[in-house]
């Protein structure tokens, strides 16, 4: 594939900062085999808000007119040399733009100058007729027909690319839907000799995908680099099914007329209509099946995940357990767990760190969260800190060395709070998962209340669960 040149613009590819294309770049498409495009505006400036919205600063606002113009007219020129467009279709960013008009009314002192801003959406920049876009998200997603070319890319990327918006009668062939048919989240579209391929963007944790230098500059992980390129390689293998296809004569209208009907065809037709819905019905067993087996899987977040992952794994097993566990949002305070049992009140904190163990700021952080919870409340009563750790979370758990850093061992140990290794809950889980054995929830929750500033040893699980 190193024949085929690829250059990405709006969307920055891990390990590929030489493809990548700022919104504002002049560079021509003409340059690349195959072009992946996301409309942003995030790299503008922007004034006092109006109406709610962004207000491009007088200096950015019509740059980025123009940038939309630029790129509409590039993309035209893209499909009819015959290259491969790949539009990632991100949240919908409505602006308001000043372009310099203004009206003015009263005269003197009581002269008054308006300015006159028009609105502008980052999907100004696309010259497709995309119908109504309805800025609405989320992440169950059908395939409709066969994805012929498109179906590797969609099993290896299709989990990672929830939509962000879908659209209503767009010109096209939809290949994507949300749960509602008429909900278009995936279109082929075909313009001159070139094929565009409008979907959701894949989406990756750029906190999880750099790291520091030695210099503290921020590059990318090698995890990160080899996500960047089987993206990359898909891309261009895609590129490469699309010609290997070849060119057909679409069929004229009259064609289809009942003058040239078939009726063994119309029958068929009729087969595969019921075939479909039998389909539909399976696909729907499969999906409930796929989101129980996912929410199952989703407890060896606690062995690898870190952020909202990690937190939402922590609150299952600390339900499984059987702790009343939820986090805690209101105002400016937010925690990641507040749980209870008939053994006490907690409060927990989480922290996944991918290469260092838990250091003693998350424990500063969860000592000022207890006290601002002790003044929340009327019982005058402290809940029991817990810091649930997952360090070195990419390594296999038996090579992991200590969770958490001396300093933090310390201070844990004068605030008696209990530290928590987040592989260790794991296996309490599975255990749980398939057997109903309330003394040994009851235990496990004991050694969380015993464990005063010491990392939290928790019972062995019984003969039956191994």
């Amino acid at each position: 594939m190193t024949d085929r040149t690829l250059l990405s613009v709006g969307y920055s590819i891990p390990g590929f900062s030489d493809g990548f294309l700022d919104f504002g770049s002049d560079r021509s498409l003409l340059d690349a085999d195959v072009v992946l495009f996301q409309p942003t505006f995030a790299g503008y400036g922007t004034d006092a808000p109006y109406l709610g919205k962004r207000r491009l600063s007088d200096y950015d606002a019509p740059r980025a007119v123009d940038h939309c113009r630029r790129w509409r007219q590039e993309l035209v020129e893209v499909l009819r040399a015959g290259k491969t467009l790949v539009v990632f279709l991100p949240p919908m960013e409505e602006v308001y733009v000043h372009l310099g008009q203004k009206t003015v009314s009263g005269t003197g002192r009581n002269q008054k100058v308006t300015h006159i801003v028009e609105q502008l959406t980052n999907y100004s920049a696309l010259p497709f007729d995309l119908g109504t876009i309805i800025p609405k998200g989320g992440s169950e997603i059908r395939v409709v027909g066969d994805l012929k070319q498109l179906a590797p890319y969609w099993a290896a990327f299709g989990d990672r690319s929830p939509y962000k918006v879908y659209l209503k009668e767009p010109t096209g062939t939809p290949i994507l839907t949300a749960k509602a048919p008429d909900a278009i989240v995936g279109l082929l579209v075909r313009s001159g000799k070139g094929t565009a391929i409008l979907m959701p963007p894949i989406e990756y944790d750029e906190d999880e995908f750099t790291t520091t230098n030695k210099k503290g500059e921020a590059i990318w992980t090698r995890e990160a680099v080899a996500f960047g390129s089987q993206f990359v390689n898909a891309l261009l293998e895609l590129d490469r099914a699309l010609r290997a296809e070849g060119e057909t004569t679409p069929a004229p209208d009259w064609v289809f007329s009942s003058t040239y009907s078939l009726a063994t065809e119309a029958t068929l037709e009729e087969q595969a209509v019921g075939k479909e819905k039998e389909i539909e019905g399976l696909r729907m067993e499969r999906d409930v099946l796929k989101a129980k087996a996912a929410e199952v899987a989703s407890l060896r977040d606690l062995l690898y995940e870190s952020g909202k992952p990690l937190e939402d794994a922590i609150l299952r097993a600390l339900k499984a357990i059987d702790f009343t566990a939820t986090p805690f949002h209101e105002d400016d305070s937010e925690f990641d767990a507040i749980f209870s049992a008939t053994e006490g009140r907690f409060l927990g904190e989480a922290e996944g760190k991918n290469d260092k163990a838990v250091s003693v700021d998350k424990l500063d952080q969860l000592e000022r969260n207890i006290r601002e919870d002790f003044a929340r409340r009327d019982d005058g009563t402290y809940a029991k800190g817990v810091l649930f750790g997952n360090a070195f979370r990419l390594r296999e758990p038996s090579l992991r060395p200590d969770f958490f850093t001396q300093k933090c061992h310390a201070a844990a140990a004068r605030g008696k709070v209990a530290l928590v290794r987040t592989t260790d809950l794991f296996p309490l889980v599975r255990y749980l998962e398939q057997h109903s054995d309330p003394n040994f929830a009851a235990n496990c929750r004991r050694a969380i209340l015993g464990a005063e500033g010491t990392i939290v040893v928790f019972p062995a699980i019984p003969a039956a669960g191994t």
